[in-house]
């Protein structure tokens, strides 16, 4: 996969609009992964979660932020 960025911010995952990309560290190991927040009436969500979901592109698992979680706001072209 290629994927070009654009500017990069820094902001809460929660301030990020559904399908929206930001870069994070993961947790698995010491690298970066670029995710794309999912809507939280998906149904993938228990409703009333303050939690923030979304995927990492690169390994197609199902992450969990909270809401005022620092990540890196980004404009992908995938």
């Amino acid at each position: 996969m290629k994927v070009n960025f654009n500017e990069v911010n820094a902001v809460k995952v929660g301030e990020i609009f559904s399908g929206r990309t930001f870069i994070a560290d993961r947790k698995s190991c010491s690298e970066r992964g670029l995710y794309l927040k999912i809507d939280q009436n998906s149904g993938l969500v228990r409703k009333n979660c303050s939690d923030v979901f979304a995927i990492n592109l690169e390994t197609g698992q199902l992450r969990r932020f909270s809401y005022d979680h620092l990540v890196e706001k980004v404009e992908a072209e995938v």
